[in-house]
C-alpha cells in the first residue's frame, strides 16, 4: 500500500516509507477511514447549501470548502502536532493524536450533518411541505386581491342598483337616458376591477406561487426533522462517528504505527536541528575569529542547546567561555 495515501491524513511519505510494512498499512488505512465521513459532511454541507441558496454553484463550492476544512482539520488532529524535538524521546511512548481538534470534529460532524438528515427524511416531510406550500399561497392571494374583492362587492350592489333604476324608468318611461348612464358607469367599474385583478394575478400573486413551488422551506424541514428528536439524534451521532473515525483508528489500531511515525519524525527532525545548530556555530566561530579579541565562543546558558530546556548550573554569567 502506497506510503502517498497516508499522507492525506497529514503524514510525511518519506517517513512513512522507513516504517515496517504492517506500519504502513495501519496508517493508510486510518487515511482511508478518513473518506467516508469527508464524502457524506462535504455533501451534506453542498445539499444544505442548496436548500438556504438553491444556487447550483455556491452549493458545489461550499461543498469542496467544507470538505478541504474538514480533511485539514483532520490531519492537524491525527498527524498535526506530535512530539516537539525539544521533548524527550519518552514522550513518544504514550503520546496520542490531540483531543482538542477531536471536539471540534464532532462540533462540525453534527452541525453539517444536519442537511444530510433533512435529505433522508424529505420524502416523508414533501406532503407536509406541499400543505404548507397551499396555505401560503391561499393567504398571499387572498391578501393581495382583497381590496379588489372589497370595490368588487361594493361596484356588484352598484350596478344592482343603477340596473333596478334604469328598469324601473324605462317602465315610468321617464329618466332612462340618466339611468342607462349609471348602469353603463357601474359595469365600466367591473371591467376596471377585473383587469386591475387580473394584473395583480400576473405580477403578483402567480410570481409568488412560482416562488413557493421552488422554495425548499429549510427551517421548516428543520423543525419536521426535529420534532421527533430520537431519530435525528442517532443519525447526527452516527456522522459524528464517522467524522472522528480517523481519530480513533490512530488512536487505537494505528497506535503502534503513529507512535513509530512519531519516532522517526523526532529523531529525524532532532538531526536536523543538531546539524544546522552545530554548522552555525561554526559559521558564527569563523566570523568572530577575524577579531584579535576573540578568545572563543561563549557557554550556553542551557545544557541541551538549542532547545533549551535544561538550565546549565551556574549559567547567568556571559563571561563564562569555553577553554
Amino acid at each position: 500500500m502506497s506510503p502517498r495515501l497516508a499522507a492525506l491524513l497529514g503524514y510525511d511519505p518519506h517517513r512513512v516509507a522507513d516504517l515496517r510494512p504492517e506500519l504502513q498499512r495501519a496508517l493508510a488505512l486510518s487515511a482511508l477511514a478518513a473518506f467516508p465521513g469527508i464524502v457524506l459532511l462535504a455533501g451534506s454541507a453542498a445539499y444544505g447549501a442548496f436548500l438556504a441558496s438553491d444556487v447550483v454553484g455556491l452549493s458545489v463550492a461550499v461543498g469542496l470548502g467544507a470538505g478541504l476544512y474538514l480533511l485539514n482539520l483532520l490531519r492537524v488532529a491525527v498527524a498535526g502536532g506530535g512530539v516537539g524535538p525539544q521533548q524527550p524521546l519518552a514522550e513518544v511512548t504514550h503520546w496520542m493524536p490531540r483531543t482538542v481538534p477531536l471536539v471540534m470534529l464532532a462540533l462540525l460532524g453534527l452541525f453539517f450533518a444536519q442537511p444530510l438528515i433533512i435529505g433522508l427524511l424529505s420524502a416523508e416531510q414533501e406532503p407536509k411541505i406541499e400543505e404548507l406550500r397551499r396555505s401560503l399561497g391561499t393567504l398571499h392571494a387572498a391578501g393581495v386581491l382583497r381590496s379588489v374583492a372589497e370595490e368588487r362587492t361594493r361596484a356588484v350592489a352598484a350596478l344592482a342598483a343603477a340596473t333596478a333604476r334604469f328598469e324601473l324608468r324605462q317602465k315610468n318611461l321617464a329618466g332612462g337616458a340618466e339611468a342607462r348612464s349609471d348602469v353603463e358607469r357601474a359595469t365600466g367599474t367591473l371591467q376596471r376591477l377585473d383587469d386591475r385583478e387580473a394584473q395583480l394575478r400576473s405580477e403578483d400573486v402567480e410570481p409568488y406561487q412560482r416562488h413557493l413551488q421552488t422554495s425548499h422551506f429549510l427551517l421548516r424541514r428543520v423543525q419536521l426533522t426535529w420534532e421527533r428528536p430520537v431519530r435525528p439524534a442517532l443519525l447526527s451521532l452516527l456522522m459524528v462517528l464517522f467524522m472522528v473515525l480517523p481519530w480513533f483508528a490512530s488512536a487505537t489500531l494505528a497506535r503502534t504505527a503513529s507512535r513509530a511515525y512519531e519516532a522517526r519524525r523526532w529523531k529525524m527532525n532532532r538531526a536536523l536541528i543538531d546539524a544546522w545548530y552545530l554548522e552555525s556555530r561554526r559559521l558564527e566561530a569563523e566570523a568572530l575569529e577575524k577579531w584579535p579579541s576573540f578568545a572563543g565562543l561563549r557557554l550556553e546558558l542551557y545544557e541541551d542547546a538549542p532547545y533549551n530546556t535544561r538550565a546549565r548550573a551556574g549559567a547567568g554569567a556571559f563571561e563564562a567561555r569555553h577553554g
